[in-house]
């Protein structure tokens, strides 16, 4: 992670309201902040003050849509994005309404604000090693203190007699698994054998620096879920454990007509969750992918650029040329299929996967050849070291949603475009988590 000097917000004058209220509450938790016009000297020209501001600054914080459509913010963008090669800001675009994101500006992990402004924040807070911290709660005069700010072991033992005076009166409940599990994550083969993992830049314009070199990689034999995990497999997770809810959900419920589509802003952390629940009440080693295991199941072993082939088809798959704006019920695009029969696995959602990136955004720790016995695979890393996400989601355009291509994100951060798949090891081969 870059370490915090000035933040600079590039905003278009539509967007100006939503940046001057980011910058107050940026301040207010210690974060230096350059903005136009407040931030201009006396007699300092635009141009010379842009190029001062993004000089002292070490993070250009970036609002899309109007942004696209701002000659000046696209200029700020990209002086940002080749002082990003040189290891001198970081940029992180805000997501502020839909809209079709640039292939250059694509490669970025989206801060959501397209729904709770507070959420979003504190995810841009999280990004910029910054702590929210909430405000005590107001209690009218003379009343003792409010629930939410008791001591932690008061309200847990609370929480337990509770629990236990209830389970007094109704007597012991044994859930049947069907009860639990009113679901089985349908499992495709996935046979062992050598793929050719990683881009060839000499057979795919798209190939970026962190996908070479192409190279052979042998996996044994695993099963991968042919589609993402949907709502409706997520919601028995949440009803089963009493696990925090996605937050856009109501009363542990998906938005209604949104069962069979995927579960989306979720953490890496509630990922791990739910795949140990379920390799729990099911009996068996489900798991998190590494990125290794999603990519062979995404292209087969002939090192396709798309699950389908290397002739980009719009129809095939969840992505921005689609103009859908939003996820789609997993399995919707069957002729984006993979050799082996996994859908989604090209747009709809990013989807989570165990391996590590590392701790700087552009330049990965963990590089070509894999190897999963570099430590890629540590699933005790700290927050501050980002995880692999594969596969694009329905904002992001071609070149973001090709087999080969590895985004990251920090695992603590959630959005409406990550998702995930789960694997099951076949016997005697660990899953780890």
């Amino acid at each position: 992670m870059t370490k915090i000097k000035q933040v600079f917000i590039s905003h278009a004058t539509t967007d100006a309201e939503f940046a001057h209220r980011l910058a107050r509450d940026l301040e207010r938790l210690g974060v230096q902040v350059w903005i136009a016009p407040e931030s201009i000297r006396p007699g300092e020209g635009w141009v010379e003050a842009i190029e001062r501001g993004l000089e002292e600054s070490s993070h250009v914080v970036v609002l899309t849509p109007a942004a696209l459509e701002s000659p000046w913010v696209r200029k700020e963008t990209n002086v940002a994005i080749a002082q990003e090669r040189r290891g001198q800001i970081e940029v992180i675009p805000l997501d502020v309404e839909p809209c079709a994101v640039p292939l250059l500006w694509g490669s970025y992990q989206m801060v959501s604000f397209r729904g709770e402004y507070e959420a979003g924040l504190s995810q841009l807070a999280g990004i910029l090693g910054v702590r929210v911290i909430p405000p005590e709660p107001v209690r009218p005069p003379g009343q003792g203190p409010p629930y939410g700010a008791m001591p932690e072991a008061q309200v847990t033992a609370l929480k337990e007699e509770e629990i236990g005076a209830r389970r007094r009166e109704e007597g012991p409940q044994e859930p049947t698994l069907e009860q639990v599990l009113p679901f089985e994550p349908e499992m495709v083969l996935i046979p062992a054998g050598e793929f050719l993992m990683g881009s060839d830049p000499g057979a795919d314009k798209d190939a970026v620096d962190w996908e070479q070199p192409q190279h052979p990689l042998y996996l044994p034999d695993y099963y991968l879920a042919r589609t993402p995990v949907t709502n409706a497999q997520y919601a028995a997770f949440v009803q089963a454990t009493g696990h925090e809810q996605p937050k856009h959900w109501k009363g542990g419920q998906p938005p209604r007509g949104k069962e069979d589509h995927p579960v989306v802003r979720i953490s890496w952390h509630h990922v791990v969750a739910y795949c140990r629940w379920l390799a729990e009440v099911s009996g068996q080693p489900y798991g998190l992918p590494s990125e290794a295991q999603w990519e062979k199941g995404a292209r087969g072993d002939d090192g396709r650029i798309w699950p389908w082939h290397n002739r980009w088809d719009a129809k095939r798959c969840n992505s921005a040329e689609g103009g859908q704006g939003d996820t789609t019920p997993v399995g919707a695009y069957a002729d984006g299929a993979s050799p082996y029969g996994l859908l989604d696995v090209a747009g709809n959602v990013w989807q989570w996967t165990r391996s590590l990136w590392g701790e700087h955004w552009t330049k990965p720790s963990f590089k070509y050849p894999y190897d999963a016995a570099d430590g890629r695979e540590d699933l005790d890393a700290p927050d501050s070291v980002l995880r692999v996400l594969r596969g694009g989601a329905f904002s992001y355009l071609r070149g973001l949603v090709r087999c080969a291509y590895r985004h990251r994100s920090y695992p603590h951060y959630f959005s409406g475009y990550i998702g995930f798949r789960v694997v099951l090891v076949a016997p005697g081969f660990p899953s780890g988590l």
